[in-house]
């Protein structure tokens, strides 16, 4: 048996009834912006640790590489948290927008410290594991202070301050 609800009309949330049982999954917003943050941190500790040694051969056909690095990984990622962004903010609770607000930063940290841990042991990345790990760095850091400053704005719209 499958119930799928709006539960609030501020908050995209829905529930999920399994098997008749009294559990609840809540899937919202939010929570699909924090897991799509720890899964490419995942992907880039896979890629910056795991696949540290990886080249590819000479002469061999490196745009799919590319393709499958932007446009399968880097740009979902941009626009689940662009949607998670433009849909939840100020309607969460402040808890959950923190950890939100923090898990955007989190492939930037993901990112210097594994450059970082290359560095101390010496070892070699190739230019493809630092644009890569820029390109999400840098959006990372802007997705934490667009995700702020936004919250910040509508709080205090809320409150009627500064208005």
């Amino acid at each position: 048996m499958v119930d799928i609800s709006q539960s609030r009309q501020d908050s995209p949330e829905v529930k999920v009834q399994l098997s008749g049982r009294r559990s609840w999954i809540v899937f919202t917003a939010r929570m699909i912006s924090i897991w799509s943050a720890v899964v490419v941190d995942l992907g880039l500790m896979w890629f910056m640790w795991g696949r540290s040694d990886w080249a590819p051969e000479p002469g061999a056909n490196v745009e799919h590489f590319w393709v499958r690095t932007f446009i399968f990984g880097f740009t979902p990622y941009v626009i689940i948290q662009q949607w998670t962004l433009s849909i939840t903010t100020a309607r969460d609770s402040d808890v959950v927008a923190t950890i939100d607000k923090f898990m955007a930063l989190s492939p930037m940290i993901v990112v210097v410290g594994l450059e970082l841990y290359w560095l101390g042991a010496e070892g070699t990345l190739s230019w493809r594991h630092h644009v890569i790990g820029l390109v999400y760095a840098a959006y990372s850091f802007s997705d934490y202070f667009s995700t702020d400053v936004i919250n910040q704005r509508l709080r205090a719209r809320q409150l009627g301050v500064g208005v």
